[in-house]
């Protein structure tokens, strides 16, 4: 999907031919450092986690390959430090998505941003983390889909799906508020457990993820 909509993929995972790209603590933190120095003031750095979570010390950590349960807060993989690591990058949009248990954002309340509306879509600068569920829920499987619930209905998002005003783009707002929508619908027919994403957005306007707007 991410490749059709012009992105350049990197994928980390249990099948990996190679050794760099199988899913460890090492593994990962060394490709993002490799994509954080390359990346330019104009680029969209996105990444994407399907894998299981923790809270460790009041921290959510991300359970990779060779992690060690005994061992969670040395072989784990922070959050916190995957965002530090994308914001020491030149890029101005990032974004991050997490398919994984518990570890939910709390997006707390805040006022609105009065300048918000004078700045367009393609203005949107900063950094959106978008979780599979709230800290306490459980993110959850499809297995006839293959995927995790949220990763399904995230990839259905892009597809266009979450443009729901026929802008002709999907920004982080759209696909946020498309796979909250989805998940209350699939929660109680399915899997009887309520799963909601949550969000987290620093900077003005909206990311737009998903261009299927023609080019002149």
């Amino acid at each position: 999907m991410l490749e059709k909509l012009g992105y350049k993929v990197l994928s980390l995972h249990d099948q990996a031919p190679e050794d760099r790209l199988q899913p460890t603590k090492d593994n990962i933190e060394a490709e993002l450092i490799a994509i954080c120095d390359a990346v330019r003031p104009n680029d969209l750095l996105w990444v994407h986690f399907a894998c299981h979570g923790q809270v460790v010390d009041g921290q959510p950590v991300l359970v990779t390959k060779q992690a060690r349960v005994r061992n969670l807060a040395n072989s784990a993989l922070p959050l916190h430090k995957i965002e530090e690591t994308m914001k020491r990058s030149q890029a101005n949009r990032l974004m991050v998505t997490l398919d994984a248990c518990h570890v939910g954002v709390d997006i707390g309340r805040s006022g609105s941003d009065p300048t918000f509306n004078r700045h367009v879509y393609e203005l949107a600068q900063g950094f959106a983390l978008i979780a599979a569920s709230t800290a306490q829920q459980k993110a959850q499987e499809w297995q006839e889909r293959e995927h995790g619930v949220f990763t399904y209905y995230l990839l259905e998002g892009l597809s266009g799906k979450a443009d729901l005003d026929g802008k002709q783009f999907v920004t982080v707002d759209d696909l946020k508020n498309y796979v909250l929508n989805q998940l209350r619908i699939w929660s109680p027919l399915y899997g009887g457990i309520i799963q909601e994403p949550t969000a987290r957005t620093e900077g003005l306007g909206s990311l737009i993820l998903a261009d299927y707007r023609p080019v002149n």
